[in-house]
């Protein structure tokens, strides 16, 4: 599948030997220049992780099916005076195309994105825009870097998830990703080798999932599949059943808001103020 620009660009207005043109018969067919990734197509899922990540993005990789339609992009604490192995080993766990980014890449559904060593990433207008650090100063918050570009682009398309590491990176990118109806989850901070990175964006109170990463692709998926059938044209039911099929999406809506984005209760304290380092 070939994703679809976010926001299109206003078309030129044709020449006049372009005008003429138009009216001579076609050669061979016209290839449009690739898109990227639509609001309406795929949900663009951006993850981050630092120390202790590794182990958990096998096992959410290992979990998440082919074919789910879905755009993954992964932002780690790399050294960055070493290439990374992240692709190689990543590859192994998971049918999934897998490569290391590249700047000015289109979004595709079912590929996996790892950020390259000593660089940043965004994401605009569906492109991946990768640029090289002249220090290391500048690699600090490379993942709230990333899921604040990712909110901005993709909007209520984006979803932020926040693995195994140490600090508070994630925060102001769930904060981000929220303002536009995102979708954030975290790892349950008793399965992070390291916790305090999820346990302190978990206390922002902002959290939609707080599950073990491999939990995390069955949620996934089910609001993947919400999202895209809330999305879809209406069709109208015959008016004898109307009020039935209305009355079943209420309550429908109102389960899945009560109780399928909510934080597993009993876990972290959800206070805004809570630093866990």
């Amino acid at each position: 599948m070939s994703p679809k620009g976010n926001r299109e660009k206003p078309t030129r207005p044709r020449s006049r030997s372009s005008r003429r043109a138009a009216g001579a018969k076609k050669t061979g067919p016209v290839t449009p220049p690739r898109a990227a990734t639509s609001h309406a197509e795929a949900l663009v899922v951006g993850i981050g992780a630092s120390a202790g990540g590794l182990e958990a993005l096998k096992a959410f990789f290992g979990a998440m099916p082919p074919g789910s339609g879905l755009v993954f992009v992964v932002v780690v604490h790399l050294d960055p005076t070493h290439s990374s192995l992240m692709p190689e080993l990543l590859a192994k766990t998971t049918p999934l195309s897998v490569e290391q980014a590249h700047d000015r890449q289109p979004l595709e559904a079912d590929h996996v994105y790892i950020i390259p060593p000593n660089r940043t990433l965004t994401v605009d207008q569906g492109l991946l825009r990768v640029r090289e650090v002249a220090d290391r100063r500048g690699l600090r918050g490379t993942i709230d870097h990333f899921f604040r570009s990712l909110a901005a682009d993709q909007r209520s398309n984006a979803v932020g998830i926040v693995l195994s590491g140490t600090g508070t990176e994630g925060m102001l990118g769930a904060r981000a990703i929220k303002a536009e109806e995102g979708l954030v989850m975290a790892q349950a901070p008793d399965t992070a080798s390291q916790p305090s990175m999820p346990a302190n964006v978990i206390a922002t109170g902002l959290v939609d999932f707080v599950l073990a990463p491999d939990k995390m692709p069955r949620a996934l998926l089910e609001y993947a599949h919400d999202t895209r059938a809330h999305r879809a044209p209406a069709v109208a039911a015959p008016e004898a059943s109307t009020p039935a099929v209305a009355s079943a999406s209420r309550v429908f809506r109102m389960t899945y808001l009560l109780l399928g984005r909510r934080p597993h209760a009993g876990l972290l304290p959800t206070t805004p103020d809570r630093q866990w380092c």
